[in-house]
């Protein structure tokens, strides 16, 4: 039944029953009275299987009402959905189950163990954790094997993104092993030790939402929170198969009982864990790091291996510093050297600049002094061209008086 409008729906379902009720009373009671009536066999047996169903709907209505779920689509980013989210209590393992998960030394390796048991063997590792495969029983003798797959990842830091990104690889490899090894009963069992709540319930929203339905039969992921004793897995299951359904509650119910088994790890003294890392410097928990060893052999092949990997990815970490600092260090000193040349033209052009104006300057004084000497030049000429004129002047006025007086 839907969270929303959870009043409303309970009060019209309330309403049917106590109408379906109230008209099986009244054909009871009428064919009770009448005597035609009651003796038709066929009636009265109509009316036991409508009391039949009526019963049927009550227990649905009870069990939907009361001990149902919330229907919806829980958003990773909204702080109200996860908080319903993670107050929903059939995601909660017993107490007697979380402190055996939480005693366990090496969760993955815990339930490889218990993988073994249900008849899976390895069948790969992928980027999507550990594959594990079984036979299906075949129906018919002719026809393809078909297999039923696990795959097995630790999360130390889960969230909604990454969850997305396994499922969607999953899906990607189902379809690539279709021909050749058909699956259509997949599980994504995903285990984190985080210490942060509101994350893990943030990465679980992408499992409770996933709908399981595929192209090439279901696949459901579940989300193990070892800290605060949680099992996470899809809500709705209305899109696959009631067989689907079926092996998804045996999956789950098969958990649940290798959990409550307090002396399941002292059944296999065989089984070794993995040391802490051999290396100095600190290395992110991994699949391999989780895996299981048999016995010494196979430890010392994958510490070598893991060695030898371990020293190729040191230093190609380190020549890839290198060059990183290298090129840092070309580029710093291409800047600086183009800061400088930056420098001197702005120098210079400063330089060309104040030699221009002072030519300038020059210049302008220089055409200053001449047009003085010019001018200076210039006035005395005047004067004696002005001098000789009134000297002609004077000239021609005693000429003319000369030639009166003769």
């Amino acid at each position: 039944m839907s969270r929303r409008n959870w009043l409303r729906n309970f009060i019209h379902q309330l309403l049917i029953l106590i109408l379906f009720c109230a008209g099986l009373f009244y054909l009871h009671r009428k064919i009770n009275n009448t005597p035609e009536l009651k003796d038709l066999g066929w009636l009265s047996t109509i009316l036991w299987i409508a009391i039949a169903l009526f019963l049927l709907l009550l227990a649905l209505f009870i069990r939907n009402s009361f001990f149902g779920y919330a229907l919806e689509r829980f958003d990773p980013g909204n702080v109200d959905s996860l908080r319903r989210l993670a107050a929903m209590k059939k995601f909660r393992l017993s107490p007697e189950q979380a402190q055996q998960i939480r005693a366990a030394g090496n969760p993955i390796a815990e339930a490889i163990l218990w993988l073994s048991s249900l008849g899976y063997t390895e069948a790969g590792r992928r980027t999507m954790g550990l594959v594990f495969e079984r036979p299906v029983r075949k129906l018919w003798p002719f026809g393809r094997q078909r297999f039923e797959r696990v795959f097995l990842l630790y999360l130390p830091m889960p969230n909604v993104l990454i969850v997305d990104r396994l499922l969607r690889d999953c899906i990607a490899y189902i379809d690539q092993q279709s021909e050749t090894r058909p699956a259509p009963h997949n599980h994504l069992f995903l285990i984190t030790d985080m210490n942060h709540k509101d994350e893990v319930t943030s990465a679980a929203s992408g499992v409770v939402n996933f709908l399981l339905k595929i192209d090439l039969g279901s696949l459901c992921p579940w989300l193990l929170d070892i800290t605060f004793g949680r099992l996470f897995y899809p809500l709705d299951r209305s899109l696959i198969k009631p067989a689907q359904r079926r092996r998804q509650n045996s999956f789950r119910s098969s958990l649940l009982q290798w959990l409550t088994k307090a002396d399941r790890v002292e059944q296999h003294p065989q089984s070794q864990f993995a040391a802490e890392p051999w290396a100095g410097e600190p290395v992110q928990p991994s699949v391999v790091m989780r895996a299981p060893v048999i016995n010494g052999d196979m430890m010392s092949e994958e510490i070598d291996l893991q060695t030898i990997e371990g020293e190729v990815e040191t230093a190609g970490e380190t020549e890839t510093t290198a060059e990183t600092e290298g090129e840092a260090e070309a580029i710093e000193i291409d800047l600086q050297t183009a800061e400088k040349e930056k420098e001197i033209e702005v120098k210079e052009e400063e330089e060309v600049t104040v030699e221009a104006e002072a030519e300038i300057e020059a210049e302008a004084e220089a055409e200053e002094e001449k047009g003085a000497e010019i001018e200076a030049e210039g006035t005395p000429q005047s004067g004696r061209v002005t001098l000789t004129a009134e000297e002609e002047t004077e000239t021609e006025n005693r000429n003319e008086a000369a030639n009166s007086n003769h």
